[in-house]
């Protein structure tokens, strides 16, 4: 907008009358107001962007397969889309550079699950809003993957969604670990996974930000 009104007051000031002259002035004053703002939300909603991408590729770099990345990385309400990422992946897109061929329909093991309010001394403390689940595993059980499935009565961009999770490194010590999946929520069911590919000890979903819950289902992993 200000380089419209410069443009016009460069091209025409001679022949502009005093009602023209205020209004490119005006151009160039709003315009410059609103630039710095512009300029702010433009960076924001690339950012925005460039951070789930990032995490796709970060996520194929791991070696995990397409169908659990496409599980895990959805960033419009589309549902799980594991076409476009095997798309992807066929073409050599850098995003899915790394990651394993789709794999073939694997037997799973359902998890019990259930509402988790002892405190952990392995585990942060719960932000405020958020409920903990934990996810029963009877025994250290390798685990390549966890699909989790969840409810929502929200329409929600970059709803966060925490995981802690618990494995064995080769010398049987426990290592912790912990992510924030930013999920996007529609109303009714959706899926996401926790890729582990390590002997999974124990662990916990955190969700229900009021007032946009989301409600764990059940859960299920893959060797």
């Amino acid at each position: 907008l200000p380089l419209v009104g410069i443009a016009a007051l460069a091209k025409h000031r001679w022949a502009m009358d005093g009602a023209a002259f205020f209004n490119a002035v005006l151009l160039i004053g709003f315009g410059t107001v609103v630039l710095r703002g512009n300029h702010w939300e433009g960076n924001e909603f690339a950012r925005r962007y460039a951070k789930p991408a990032d995490a796709a590729r970060a996520d194929a770099a791991t070696g995990m397969p397409i169908d659990v990345l496409a599980e895990r990385r959805r960033f419009y309400w589309t549902g799980v889309n594991t076409e476009l990422w095997q798309c992807l992946h066929d073409h050599d897109h850098p995003a899915t550079r790394g990651a394993a061929p789709m794999r073939l329909p694997t037997q799973r093991t359902e998890l019990l699950m259930a509402m988790d309010s002892i405190a952990d001394p392995r585990l942060p403390a719960l932000p405020s809003g958020f409920v903990r689940y934990r996810l029963v595993v009877p025994e250290p059980t390798f685990v390549s993957d966890v699909r989790i499935d969840y409810e929502t009565s929200s329409l929600v961009q970059w709803e966060p969604f925490r995981l802690h999770w618990i494995t064995l490194d080769s010398r049987g010590a426990e290592r912790v670990h912990f992510e924030t999946l930013p999920l996007w929520t529609m109303p009714g069911p959706g899926r996401t996974a926790l890729w582990v590919n390590g002997t999974l000890v124990a662990a916990w979903i955190e969700s229900g930000r009021a007032p946009w819950p989301v409600v764990p289902l059940r859960a299920s992993y893959a060797k």
